[in-house]
């Protein structure tokens, strides 16, 4: 079984549906992901960290799909545009190697 965690950076405010789109092979449709989401701050001459401010953020859905991608729903109850990040686990199961071809008896 395979194990990774992303993090990927938004911005906005509302429901919002993230088309994330992962390198080959990380997710699967029969992957077992898991999303969080943060808001982030941003101070000067600092890198930007997470953030517990006075919005209200949630993640809906997570759907993994074939091709590497992870459809994510997630809600930002804020009137205004904020920063945040969607952080990702992912499990995707371990593939048997196909067996060697074998020429049948002739």
């Amino acid at each position: 079984m395979a194990l990774s965690f992303w993090r990927y950076f938004h911005k906005g405010c509302g429901t919002i549906t993230i088309h994330q789109q992962f390198p080959d092979g990380i997710v699967e449709h029969d992957s077992m992901v898991v999303a969080s989401i943060s808001e982030l701050i941003t101070v000067p001459f600092q890198p930007t960290k997470p953030h517990t401010g006075a919005a209200p953020m949630s993640v809906l859905n997570v759907v993994p799909q074939s091709g590497s991608k992870v459809w994510t729903k997630v809600n930002v109850e804020w009137p205004d545009d904020l920063e945040f990040q969607v952080v990702y686990h992912i499990e995707t199961p371990s593939r048997p190697e196909p067996p060697p071809f074998v020429n049948p008896p002739r």
